[in-house]
């Protein structure tokens, strides 16, 4: 996930791109910690009884099955700008020729 976001940005912004990631992927994790065990009914009281945390466990994989698909059907949908589709839209019309988003010349 990290090759693919900073890849998807121009390098002046590597470093931005570098923290949003970071901060999103501590997010999924504290995520996953905190909240996916007290949807799933996993606390202190099934921790004795085996069918009851079986149960929950099983839950618990579920919901991250759910995040997992979700997730992905995000990536999915939306496309990044690959390095090669940076072209500026119209930019060919100008007399100087084609350019970038950065405003440098391809060509």
């Amino acid at each position: 996930m990290t090759t693919s976001a900073l890849s998807a940005v121009p390098a002046r912004h590597a470093g931005l791109a570098s923290g949003v990631d970071n901060a999103t992927t501590r997010s999924a994790s504290l995520l996953a910690i905190a909240a996916v065990p007290v949807v799933a009914g996993l606390d202190a009281a099934v921790l004795d009884d085996r069918p009851a945390f079986d149960a929950a466990y099983g839950l618990a994989l579920l919901v991250c099955a759910a995040l997992v698909a979700a997730a992905l059907a995000a990536v999915t949908v939306t496309k990044p700008v690959c390095p090669d589709e940076r072209l500026v839209p119209g930019a060919a019309t100008e007399p100087d020729g084609i350019r970038d988003r950065e405003g440098d010349a391809v060509v």
